[in-house]
């Protein structure tokens, strides 16, 4: 069953923590830590306050180095008792000795005297007492052997008791230690400072080299500082000693990610989401993998799901965001990421999506306002928001600050085409058609394939007289889109500007052949009738040609069966002959037997 708090049993449970965090505040300005205990630091570490449960676990961890020279000190003066103890046992089992003797002697004498006296009335029964005599002295020797063997067994049955309870003791002492290091670098961590805190997990693994938190914890560090190869090699470790830990194989998934190997973060993220379902950091590292091998809507419903586990995960919102973006749902967009800068305002990544999807919505004035603050946070410079903001102040005319945000972007990084295709759109709209070529040839050089710079340098061809190159350009478009009709029809258009007007015929022709319905078959329509070309012709002479092209491939198949037949009646006469010659065989064999 769920425990369900009302809101007012959640403000008085906040209030009561919030009263003990003050108090421990008060009692370390007033240094007494004698009320302070490690419990203490992990709350104040729990309430977010990391600097002061940093200054908390150092002074903590000081305080125990100095208990622990007092035992060690304690140690050395119990070891010295020790010794003392042993000492006087010695003198002890010296003096029980010489007392024995002592006492050995006197009954010797008295013996000799009795013996003296009965010497003659004992003549025969001397070998007899003599006997008896050394059994008695037997067993006193017996006797004294087991009290010391006692009282030796009695001491190291004590030694071994304290060594049992010291040995507890500091195996739980180390324990402490360990936790109050791991938190000592989970608040240098929090506070971002990571070289710190991998210093300190380094020390947690020196003194527990086995401790899984310690190698999660460093693991993490490592990735904050871009040390992805190392920081797998140490998870990878992590996930030897324990195979089915959920934190570990999300931490190695999200190495992986880093260092581009898809296949395997998904695979180390789904087994971690089967052992820990809940977890939303997780569910947004796997949307994040979908994501880079461009299963959109897989990834929409991954991060879907983290959001729902998590709805702070600002993660989770920018990428859900990008996705929405991707597959064209900008009002969706637009709430994911309004939601996601809401919670992280200074976020670059975050302004430079929600632009983006502000351009699509028409908000250009918003979006050049949310872009250029993206271009103020971080001295990391991102040519995609640059890009992004060129082309918002494209949209509205504002081309000065477009062309310097273009060529900003490709100052940045060379090798993406958006800013020299949009670039040579600038150009084209000033009237500057030479100009815009080049860019569009250096946006196509990259991508050779992008079919936006493709028209654009078709047109600018058309612009500048030069027909050849310009029907070169728009052939190409068509190969790599064939059922493009606009294409083809702005290109037949060209065709009977440039008197070529069998190819432009020939082109509408397949336009209305291929039997698509919208505007452009309505218009090649109209340029067909122009030209004083009957359009039922064309459909009927299209339908003989289907009606041909039927009859010819079941003359085709007809064909192929009667192949398949002949070679079927082929194989029943090879295998009716084999059977003759085995049996001629047998008949020989008959014979010569």
């Amino acid at each position: 069953m769920m425990i369900r708090f009302t809101e007012k049993e959640i403000e008085e449970i906040k209030k009561k923590e919030q009263e003990k965090v003050n108090k421990i505040l008060e009692n370390m300005k007033n240094n007494n830590f004698d009320l302070i205990q490690f419990s203490d630091a992990i709350l104040l570490y729990n309430s977010s306050k990391f600097s002061d449960c940093l200054t908390l676990t150092e002074k903590l961890l000081k305080i125990k180095k100095e208990k622990t020279v007092e035992k060690e000190n304690e140690k050395e003066n119990e070891n010295e008792d020790e010794k003392e103890d042993e000492k006087e046992l010695e003198k002890e089992q010296k003096e029980n000795e010489k007392e024995n003797e002592k006492e050995d002697e006197k009954e010797n004498e008295e013996e000799k005297e009795k013996e003296d006296e009965k010497e003659l009335e004992k003549e025969k029964e001397n070998k007899k007492e003599e006997k008896k005599e050394e059994k008695k002295e037997e067993k006193k020797e017996k006797k004294k052997e087991e009290k010391k063997e006692k009282k030796k067994e009695e001491k190291k049955e004590k030694k071994k008791e304290k060594k049992t309870q010291k040995e507890i003791e500091e195996e739980k002492e180390k324990e402490l230690e360990l936790e109050m290091n791991l938190l000592k670098g989970n608040c240098h961590y929090s506070l971002k400072k990571y070289e710190l805190a991998q210093e300190i997990y380094e020390k947690c693994l020196l003194m527990e080299p086995k401790s899984v938190k310690a190698m999660i914890n460093l693991g993490q560090t490592l990735t904050k500082q871009k040390l992805y190869t190392k920081a797998k090699e140490i998870l990878e470790k992590a996930l030897e000693l324990e195979k089915t830990n959920a934190d570990v194989l999300s931490g190695l998934g999200y190495t992986q990610l880093k260092l581009g190997e898809y296949e395997s973060a998904k695979k180390n993220l789904l087994s971690s989401i089967e052992r820990a379902p809940y977890n939303g950091a997780t569910y947004s590292t796997l949307g994040f993998v979908l994501i880079q091998t461009e299963q959109y809507k897989n990834a929409m419903n991954v991060l879907e799901i983290a959001i729902q586990a998590d709805p702070n995960s600002v993660s989770a919102l920018t990428n859900l965001g990008y996705v929405y973006n991707m597959e064209g749902e900008f009002e969706k967009s637009k709430k994911v990421l309004e939601r996601a800068q809401s919670l992280s305002p200074d976020s670059d990544s975050i302004l430079s999506k929600l632009g983006f999807c502000l351009i699509q919505l028409g908000f250009h004035e918003k979006a050049i306002s949310i872009l250029e603050k993206a271009t103020q946070i971080t001295q990391e410079q991102d040519p995609v928001v640059w890009n992004n903001l060129g082309y918002a102040c494209l949209q509205i005319d504002r081309l000065p600050k477009a062309k310097m945000a273009f060529k900003t972007s490709i100052k940045l990084d060379p090798q993406l085409h958006n800013p020299y295709n949009h670039l040579a759109d600038l150009y084209t709209k000033i009237g500057k058609s030479q100009k815009a070529c080049e860019f569009y040839q250096k946006s196509l050089k990259i991508e050779p394939k992008y079919s936006r710079a493709m028209t654009g340098l078709a047109r600018c061809y058309v612009k500048l007289n030069k027909p050849d190159l310009a029907i070169q350009s728009y052939y190409n478009l068509i190969k790599l889109d064939p059922s493009d009709s606009d294409i083809k029809f702005e290109l037949s258009n060209y065709l009977l500007q440039s008197e070529k007007k069998d190819e432009a015929v020939e082109l509408l022709k397949e336009i209305l052949i291929s039997g698509s319905c919208n505007e452009t078959t309505d218009k090649v329509k109209l340029s067909l009738s122009n030209l004083g070309i009957k359009i039922e012709n064309i459909i009927i002479s299209s339908q003989d040609n289907i009606k041909k092209n039927q009859e010819n491939e079941k003359e085709n198949e007809k064909e192929k069966e009667n192949e398949n037949e002949c070679e079927k009646e082929e194989e029943k006469e090879e295998e009716k002959e084999q059977g003759k010659e085995q049996e001629n065989e047998k008949e020989d064999e008959k014979e010569k037997k």
